[in-house]
C-alpha cells in the first residue's frame, strides 16, 4: 500500500542487528514497566504548588506591580527558596500573559503556536512522502503538546516545547533562519531550552549554514544580555536573610528512570496510568532513532540530551520540565509504527532466506 511506504533507517539492518534492537526495546520496556509502579508526582509544587505562585504574580502584574517585587514577595511568602537566581523566574512568560487582555487569549497564543507546529512537522513529513508516520502523527501530536490544556500556560516550559517543536517543524520545511529563531524565543521563555539551542548550532555548523548560524549565535548573545539584567535585578532585591537561609533545595536527585516517566507523561498522558508511558516512551525513542529524515538526527539528540540530563536533574515535583520536550515524542511514537514493522521485515528476510 502507498500509505506503508515510510521506510525507517532500520530497513537497512541486517536480520541480526535487527534482533539486537529488537531485544534492546524489551529490556527498556520490561524496566520501565518494573519502575512504573504506583503512583506518579503530578503535584506541581510545594504549599499551593508553583502553578498557584504563577497565577499570583501575573495577578500582581496585571494590577501593576513590577515583576521583581510581585515575585520577591510570593517567593517569601509561600516559603520558596530564593538564594538562587535560578528559583526566580525569567519575566519574560509571565509578563507576556499579564500584557494580554486575559489569560484565555494567551492561552490562544499557545495554542497557535502549537498548531503551527503540528501543520509544519506534518507538511515537512508529507513532502518526503512519510505517509503513514503523517496519519499517525495528528492524533498522537495533539495528545502530546501541554499547551492544548488551558490550565498548562501557566508553565514556561509548555511555552518553550510549543517553540522548540514549531522550530523542528520549521527545519523539517527547510526554514532554516525561522527554525533557528523559534529555537532562541524558546530559550527567552525558559532556560530549559539551552540544549535544543546548543544542538541546533552544531547541526547548523557542521552542514555550514552561515545564515543559521549567525541568527543561533546574536539570539544567545542577546540571550545572555538578558539573563544577565535578570541576575542584577534579582540580586538587588535579595535580603541578609535570603542570603543566610540554609540551602536545602537540590535539583541533582538521580531520578532515573521514574523521573524520566513522569516527566514524559507531561501532555494527554497525565490522565493515563504510568504504565501506559512506561510503554509509550521505549517506543517514542525507537521510533526517533529511525527517522530517515534529517530532522531525525535533531530530534533525536534533543529528546536524548533532555532524557539524559533529567534522569539527574529535577525534583519529584518538577515533572512538568518534560513539557520542553514531550511534544517530540509524539513523532517518535508516530515514527514507531513503520519502526517496528522494518524491524520485523528485516528479522523475517533471514527467515526467508534460510527456507
Amino acid at each position: 500500500m502507498q500509505v506503508m511506504r515510510s521506510p525507517t533507517l532500520y530497513r537497512r539492518l541486517t536480520p541480526r542487528q535487527a534482533l539486537g534492537v529488537m531485544a534492546l526495546l524489551a529490556v527498556a520496556l520490561a524496566y520501565c514497566l518494573a519502575v512504573s509502579g504506583g503512583e506518579p508526582w503530578t503535584r506541581a509544587g510545594e504549599r499551593g504548588g508553583d502553578v498557584a505562585l504563577f497565577e499570583q504574580v501575573e495577578q500582581r502584574l496585571r494590577g501593576g506591580e513590577p515583576y521583581y517585587d510581585a515575585m520577591a514577595s510570593e517567593l517569601r511568602s509561600r516559603g520558596y527558596q530564593t538564594r538562587s537566581v535560578l528559583n526566580w523566574r525569567t519575566p519574560l512568560h509571565l509578563s507576556l500573559i499579564a500584557r494580554l487582555p486575559s489569560r484565555g487569549s494567551a492561552w490562544v497564543l499557545v495554542v497557535i503556536v502549537t498548531f503551527a507546529a503540528i501543520a509544519m512537522l506534518f507538511l515537512g513529513m508529507w513532502a518526503e512522502g512519510q505517509y503513514l508516520p503523517v496519519i499517525l502523527w495528528v492524533p498522537l501530536g495533539f495528545a502530546s503538546f501541554a499547551s492544548l490544556m488551558p490550565g498548562a500556560l501557566m508553565y514556561s516550559e509548555v511555552w518553550a516545547g510549543a517553540l522548540i517543536a514549531a522550530s523542528a517543524g520549521a527545519y523539517s520545511l527547510r526554514m532554516w533562519r525561522t527554525g533557528a529563531a523559534a529555537g532562541i524565543l524558546a530559550l527567552f521563555f525558559r532556560e530549559l531550552a539551552l540544549p535544543y539551542v546548543l544542538i541546533s548550532l552544531l547541526l547548523a555548523w557542521r552542514r555550514s549554514r552561515r545564515s543559521e548560524i549567525g541568527v543561533l549565535l546574536i539570539g544567545m548573545a542577546g540571550y545572555s544580555i538578558y539573563f544577565a539584567l535578570h541576575a542584577l535585578a534579582v540580586t538587588s532585591r535579595m535580603t541578609p536573610i535570603d542570603l543566610e537561609a540554609s540551602w536545602t533545595q537540590v535539583w541533582i536527585r538521580f531520578g532515573g528512570v521514574r523521573f524520566l516517566l513522569t516527566a514524559s507523561r507531561v501532555g494527554m498522558l497525565l490522565a493515563c496510568p504510568l504504565w501506559a508511558t512506561a510503554l509509550y516512551l521505549p517506543f517514542a525513542v525507537l521510533g526517533l532513532a529511525g527517522v530517515p529524515s534529517p530532522i531525525g538526527s535533531r530530534l533525536l539528540l534533543t529528546v536524548g540530551a533532555y532524557l539524559a540530563a533529567f534522569s539527574v536533574l529535577g525534583r519529584p515535583v518538577q515533572f512538568y520540565w518534560g513539557g520542553v520536550y514531550a511534544p517530540l515524542l509524539g513523532l517518535g511514537a508516530a515514527w514507531s509504527a513503520p519502526a517496528c514493522y522494518d524491524l520485523v521485515r528485516a528479522i523475517l528476510a533471514r527467515r526467508a532466506k534460510t527456507d
